[in-house]
């Protein structure tokens, strides 16, 4: 139930976001959204996951983190200044972001990776 509250909110931002935009490629938000699927491909391949066979689900959990006040966001929008307080870029609140679950080693090595190449 709580995976299809989540997903039906992903694709209303997705719908939102393509309709806002007339032509995405010329968006920044874009490229950073292709820079975060060609890190997370390259990542999975390291820990022995085959991306291409992940469900939506699945590679929303690796490429996203749960903010308390902004919802579900992409991984370029934390702040990794301090890597033990991690916080939302929009809203400045702390998250939790540590290596336990499934996808949680996987998804801090994509941040951290995307961290080094924005800066």
């Amino acid at each position: 139930m709580e995976s299809d509250k989540i997903m039906s909110s992903f694709i209303a931002e997705r719908r939102r976001i393509n309709l806002l935009s007339v032509d995405a490629s010329a968006t920044p938000w874009a490229s950073m959204d292709h820079l975060l699927d060609e890190i997370a491909k390259i990542a999975c391949a390291n820990h022995q996951v085959r991306y291409e066979s992940l469900s939506m689900i699945q590679k929303l959990f690796i490429t996203h983190y749960r903010c308390e006040m902004c919802g579900l966001m992409p991984l370029y929008y934390l702040d990794l200044t301090h890597t033990k307080r991690v916080r939302c870029d929009k809203c400045r609140t702390l998250v939790s972001f540590k290596k336990t679950g499934k996808y949680g080693g996987l998804r801090k090595e994509i941040a951290s990776v995307i961290r080094a190449k924005s800066v």
